[in-house]
């Protein structure tokens, strides 16, 4: 080979290694352009779409908010994923909530009742105002369980009310004006007459299965342990965080409790056989009870529009919603309140909370989540603004009376774990099997309290 041809491919070797260093390069310069425009849009660490996990307490809903996340999430085109897990009932759901966040298991949404649960959740409750400023629109007192100033920490599920739920057409018959119900002593009177009206006869045509007045479940812990304490305590705490704090017990209004107790009881099928009270389930003073026609009226949440509707449609649309009236006050009230609050896990990464914030708000704030609420949930929106009908009558009686200031405020969710149950039911138990007088009961809650938070 000559000298020449040896320094010609010399030269073709080193523009080759040349170029391949060029090249190299270049592609390392593009790699990292890559890679560093890959990091602004996508998380470190994140694999796939965004998930959410969403914890929550009630069965009766659990499918239709499955369905509603999904629709939600193929209506605003996002790829992320919602999966509902349900643990019913208030006791097990709050254990298993607690479990879950201790382990680290990934909670995004969950639901806290209130503020005893905010103040024990705290570290793994996000505070929202920021991120849903929308969140401080609902209704005038729902918030004050799950807010710190103009700090929010919870969204209300739904709005509630207690009161008495009657059927109208019953009252009318027996010639009883349901809007002249206004005191004790206009109750105590209409129950009375109607009652007249029933053992007498002159009812049976019209209602041949009525046999009472009303019907008292002592067996429900909802019913004695919530609604009746809510009632106990009227006047005693302003609000909610008050009775979150309070460390001591006084019922000042305890001989009107005593009395509208007592003029319910007198009025059962069991009239004189108070014990029998306590055998009494929620089931027999709904669905067997109000529904079915036996009795004609009940203290309930008004919730329980739907079930009658599902039994007895005619009936439904006969219940009218009386405030509760005790001695002593000028005017009934209805006793309001949120059964739970949506809480995001502070922990959540920030993707999840983001999806979670943006399911909210298009429940509460959307035409299309107003109406799932409303349809699927038989569900009272919080947020008037936005809120649809829910077709029952029930439920737009108690706005009314809400916007009458006809309300005061639930309590139950604010007193010490365990003792709605196993001291107020406990000791009303007694009181009905004549076990226990009314100042025993009394000195037996009060105690109770105190002794539960020592």
């Amino acid at each position: 080979m000559t000298a020449y041809a040896v320094r010609i491919i010399a030269a073709f070797l080193t523009f080759l290694y040349t170029m391949l260093s060029l090249a190299t390069c270049t592609a390392e310069q593009a790699s990292e352009a890559q890679v560093a425009a890959l990091e602004e849009s996508v998380p470190i660490g994140a694999s796939g779409p965004v998930t959410v996990t969403i914890l929550q307490p009630r069965a009766d809903i659990g499918k239709a908010l499955q369905e509603s996340a999904d629709f939600f999430l193929e209506s605003t085109g996002s790829d992320a994923r919602i999966h509902i897990q349900t643990v019913n009932g208030q006791a097990a759901y709050r254990g298993a909530l607690r479990a879950r966040l201790l382990s680290g298991e990934q909670v995004d949404l969950f639901h806290i009742f209130g503020a005893r649960d905010l103040a024990e959740l705290s570290p793994y409750v996000k505070e929202l105002s920021e991120d849903l400023p929308w969140a401080g629109e609902a209704m005038e007192g729902l918030l004050d369980p799950v807010s710190a100033g103009e700090k929010i920490y919870g969204i209300p599920y739904a709005v509630e009310g207690v009161g008495l739920i009657a059927n109208a057409s019953m009252f009318e018959a027996a010639g009883i004006s349901l809007a002249e119900i206004n005191t004790f002593q206009d109750l105590t009177e209409a129950f009375l007459s109607l009652r007249q009206e029933i053992d007498g006869g002159a009812l049976e045509e019209s209602f041949p299965r009525l046999e009472a007045v009303t019907e008292f479940p002592a067996h429900d812990k909802v019913f004695v342990g919530e609604q009746l304490v809510d009632i106990a305590l009227t006047g005693v705490f302003s609000t909610p965080q008050q009775a979150s704090q309070a460390v001591l017990l006084g019922l000042m209004h305890g001989e009107a409790v005593e009395e509208y107790i007592r003029n319910m009881a007198r009025y059962c099928v069991t009239k004189g056989d108070w014990g029998a009270l306590n055998q009494i389930t929620k089931s027999r003073q709904v669905e067997d009870g109000i529904a079915s026609g036996r009795v004609a009226v009940i203290q309930q949440n008004v919730n329980i529009a739907s079930g009658v509707h599902r039994v007895d449609k005619d009936i439904s649309r006969q219940l009218t919603l009386l405030p509760i009236p005790l001695e002593g006050m000028e005017q009934g009230s209805v006793y309001v309140g949120a059964p739970s609050y949506w809480a995001v896990n502070k922990g959540a990464s920030p993707e999840s909370a983001r999806v979670a914030g943006e399911f909210l708000t298009w429940l509460y704030q959307s035409e299309a989540g107003a109406m799932v609420l409303a349809d699927q949930f038989s569900a009272i929106s919080p947020y008037r603004e936005t809120a649809k009908s829910t077709g029952f009558s029930l439920h737009s009686q108690l706005l009314a009376y809400i916007g009458q200031g006809r309300a005061l405020p639930w309590i139950h969710a604010e007193t010490p774990t365990g003792w709605g149950d196993d001291v107020f039911r406990a000791s009303l138990q007694e009181y009905l099997a004549d076990t226990m007088d009314w100042e025993q009961m009394q000195a037996a809650v009060m105690e109770g309290w105190g002794g539960l938070l020592s």
